[in-house]
């Protein structure tokens, strides 16, 4: 009986080291997965600052920026020279009016059959 018992407990410490190290591993997996993930924000961060810190350096010399003013010079003059026409008052009454006599069985859109 007291072989039984020994056996038992044994086979209960070896599966509480295996738990153990099971846990320790997955820690440390995920402590390192952690790590990884701070260090590329961390990298990603830094990469946008040291982009907005040459934009500003750079002033308006750059290429992108005299194109991007081009650009807009572009759009005010084609906006300028395309006029509205006006519409006529005669055409707009007589549209309105036309609506106004149709029948509203003829607006439908289901059959009259």
């Amino acid at each position: 009986m007291s072989i039984i018992i020994q056996n038992q407990v044994s086979s209960k410490r070896h599966d509480n080291r295996y738990f153990e190290l099971t846990f320790v591993l997955c820690g440390c997996i995920a402590g390192i997965l952690l790590a990884v993930v701070v260090i590329y924000l961390i990298r990603r961060h830094s990469r946008s600052k040291e982009k907005l810190a040459r934009l500003a350096t750079t002033g308006e010399g750059t290429e992108a920026s005299k194109d991007y003013q081009d650009l807009c010079r572009q759009r005010m003059q084609s906006k300028s020279s395309e006029k509205p026409e006006p519409l006529h008052a005669a055409s707009r009454i007589g549209s309105v009016s036309e609506t106004q006599v149709r029948s509203p069985s003829s607006r439908s859109s289901t059959s009259s059959w």
